[in-house]
């Protein structure tokens, strides 16, 4: 009868073991993000043909492709410039999220800013669909979800991925986003490769250069209107200011000639 016991308690222990290793808690993921540049040209010179000569016609190809990073663990994500990726040879926007703490910390590109920022992660208004998709060897659901009121995003987010974390600074799915289109930005971010080890060393907030600080979202962008100054579109909104600091948008945010 003992025997039994031990054996059914032995048979429970595996199948709970098999079960958790069934979900991940830390890991990389390797994204490809690409930027449709046809569409964003067209849309850009919409009704204003001669700047569209002027600007080369649209010549060029189609999609701007880039690798990025997304290391994990437990509540702390780190999204940044894939090893893999040569364009220009610098380290992009970076950004690191403390899940529980809510708070997401940015490393801007020399193309944004410079400065490094911390901000409360947005919390979208996500509704979950049926639909699903299998992506990077995992299954993935499909969320709907509203940013700045009128820019709709969608994403496949994977439960088997425990942190509730994504590319850029997309978070708040009951699993890892795996999958990502802003139609309006005219960019998608996919996985293409899910790591089951991470180096934990790596998994730090930025640090701001010598003698600057880790300012706050409202500094950050008060800094920026300065710098632009003229640059920028009249009554330009500070959602679309912080879009371009974090590394997304940016073109509709300044004057047309």
């Amino acid at each position: 009868m003992m025997k039994k016991i031990i054996l059914h308690i032995f048979v429970l222990l595996t199948c709970f073991s098999a079960a958790a290793q069934d979900f991940l808690t830390k890991g990389s993921i390797e994204f490809e993000v690409k930027l449709n540049t046809k569409r964003m040209f067209e849309e850009m010179t919409k009704g204003k043909e001669d700047r569209m000569m002027m600007m080369g016609g649209g010549e060029g190809p189609e999609f701007y492709v880039t690798k990025k990073q997304l290391l994990f663990n437990g509540d702390k994500t780190l999204y940044r410039r894939s090893g893999s990726d040569p364009f220009m040879g610098g380290e992009g926007t970076s950004v690191f999220t403390d899940i529980s703490a809510g708070i997401a910390t940015f490393k801007g590109s020399s193309i944004t800013t410079d400065k490094v920022f911390e901000d409360s992660i947005r919390r979208l208004r996500w509704k979950i669909d049926d639909e699903t998709r299998v992506i990077a060897g995992f299954k993935c659901r499909k969320a709907v979800g509203v940013m700045m009121d009128s820019i709709y995003v969608v994403a496949f987010y994977c439960p088997e991925i425990v942190p509730q974390g994504g590319p850029e600074f997309f978070a708040g799915l009951p699993g890892m986003i795996l999958g990502l289109a802003i139609p309006r930005m005219y960019t998608t971010w996919f996985a293409t490769k899910v790591q089951l080890e991470v180096d934990e060393k790596l998994l730090v907030a930025p640090v701001p250069a010598k003698k600057e600080k880790v300012y706050s979202i409202s500094e950050a962008r008060e800094a920026y209107r300065k710098e632009m100054g003229s640059f920028l579109r009249t009554n330009v909104h500070n959602d679309e200011i912080d879009l371009t600091m974090k590394g997304l948008g940016g073109s509709g945010i300044f004057r047309r000639p």
